[in-house]
């Protein structure tokens, strides 16, 4: 941001409040593209038949799903969003096994 300052010698400047723009910009994306990732996931589930469920490997990944939602960082985990999308991964986690345990009767 201070390139053209530098260029035309003149005083610097500190853009404090563009750099924090920047920085919740990147964490935002970050948010959005998880939220992304577990709806896509969660919706190409609703069209599988019953017989061709395989509820172990959905598990697994919604368990896959949990890590990647921790491994984001601290500053998403106050936002709504970061609570409503762990909230549904939990759901999904406590839903999974009923599903498993219907599907083996």
């Amino acid at each position: 941001f201070n390139d053209l300052e530098l260029l035309f010698d003149m005083a610097m400047s500190d853009y404090v409040p563009l750099r924090e723009c920047v920085e919740d910009l990147v964490l935002l994306k970050r948010l959005w593209d998880m939220v992304v990732l577990v709806r896509e996931t969660f919706s190409d589930w609703y069209g599988v038949l019953w017989d061709k469920i395989n509820t172990e490997k959905m598990m697994h990944t919604v368990k896959d799903l949990e890590s990647q939602l921790k491994n984001l960082p601290k500053g998403v985990r106050g936002w709504p969003l970061y609570a409503w999308i762990v909230e549904e991964v939990k759901n999904m986690q406590t839903a999974l096994p009923l599903v498993n345990d219907l599907h083996s009767e």
